[in-house]
């Protein structure tokens, strides 16, 4: 019972240190932490308590929303998959978790309008939705939040009057309840602009971009990631009116800020990394601006990140730097001979044959570690 309760202790602080890290924008040391409360959690869900799966499911759900803020649209598939079924059948359990079931429904929502699903995405947003406006009245900013995913859904299906009327409305609960320079503020701000962008409202939407990254920088800091979208969100509009000599800056800054937060090889580098190529390009500085691609083009030829990061995660250390090498060097090979999408296949497929390999082995060591205790019993009788 108390090593039950030190676990617990362990997961909690690991949660709550991934909470601290993520609303500073440290999404990967977030990532980390979350992942370690979910290994936690998982043992003791086996047992089909509400409460073990009622942690398990927000600690999920914690793991979702850090895969999706990085862009790691495979892996946040695979597990708000996960967290979506464990909140229903915890609903089932216990009646009163709604908002975990909302928060899995957004979650799920997200990451298949990320990985381009958007008609499975679309129910979902509505249905979480409407278990918050049901539960926790019309105006709370979980309301907005809700309105927010559902909007985003609208506008890539080109319902851009319904998207509107949601946005606004996201938006005036959140000034209302949060206040005017709210970091979710920001956000709705952020939306709303790309969707007047989509529909030639350039200098309104100009107006909300420059107040979205003046909210950004009071409340988050300069350095925050959102801040990085904002400068991002501001460019591309510069860059649509032909402007690109005053989108370089918020490019450039945006471009220095994501290499802090998700490090100089993650894939979103990539794309900040060709806009920016974009820009150099159409002023002339063609040298620079191959430089910038080549090294866009590199990056996208890299093993798959979170693939790396499941690695990491299960191969002891001392084979780690090994196995990463040799997988690294076939990957090269085989996109030189075959194309890309056949590398990252083949390396996805050696990282799960390594987990099945290692779960298979766990599996039999639990097996035969319990057999020799159940037998040792039987011989000392």
């Amino acid at each position: 019972m108390s090593n039950e309760l030190t676990l617990r202790g362990d997961a909690e602080q690991s949660s709550s240190i991934g909470a601290d890290l993520s609303a500073k924008g440290q999404y990967r040391e977030a990532l980390e932490e979350y992942r370690r409360a979910v290994n936690i959690y998982r043992a003791s869900a086996d047992s089909g308590e509400a409460i073990h799966v009622a942690r398990l499911a927000k600690s999920l759900n914690d793991v979702s929303g850090a895969l999706s803020v990085l862009g790691e649209r495979n892996a946040a598939l695979v597990t708000t998959k996960e967290a979506l079924s464990l909140s229903r059948r915890l609903a089932v359990l216990e009646p009163t978790s709604f908002l975990d079931l909302a928060e899995a429904l957004n979650q799920r929502a997200i990451a298949l309008s990320a990985a381009e699903q958007r008609d499975e995405a679309l129910p979902l947003a509505e249905e979480a939705l409407a278990i918050r406006q049901t539960h926790l009245g019309p105006d709370h900013p979980s309301v907005a939040a809700g309105l927010n995913n559902l909007a985003n859904l609208l506008q890539s299906q080109g319902e851009f009057a319904r998207a509107q009327q949601l946005l606004e409305r996201a938006l005036s609960i959140e000034e209302k309840t949060l206040g005017p320079d709210h970091p979710s503020v920001a956000a709705s701000l952020n939306n709303l602009a790309s969707l007047l962008q989509t529909q030639g409202e350039f200098v309104r939407a100009r107006a909300l971009l420059e107040r979205a990254l003046a909210i950004s920088e009071k409340s988050l800091g300069s350095d925050h990631p959102s801040v990085a979208a904002s400068l991002n969100n501001l460019a591309s509009l510069l860059q649509s009116q032909g402007e690109a000599e005053s989108a370089r800056e918020p490019l450039s800054r945006a471009l220095a800020i994501s290499e802090k937060s998700l490090g100089p090889d993650h894939p979103s580098i990539a794309a900040s990394l060709n806009n920016l190529a974009s820009v150099l390009q159409s002023k002339g500085e063609l040298a620079q601006a191959q430089v910038l691609r080549q090294r866009a083009r590199s990056i996208d030829e890299r093993p798959p990140h979170y693939a790396t990061m499941l690695l990491i995660m299960i191969v002891e250390s001392s084979q780690l730097e090994t196995i990463i090498g040799d997988m690294e060097e076939t990957h090269s090979f085989i996109n030189q001979r075959f194309g890309l999408m056949h590398a990252k296949r083949w390396y996805w497929y050696q990282v799960i044959c390594l987990i099945s390999t290692r779960v298979v082995n766990r599996v039999i060591r639990n097996f035969l570690q319990r057999a020799a205790e159940l037998f040792s019993v039987v011989i000392g009788r």
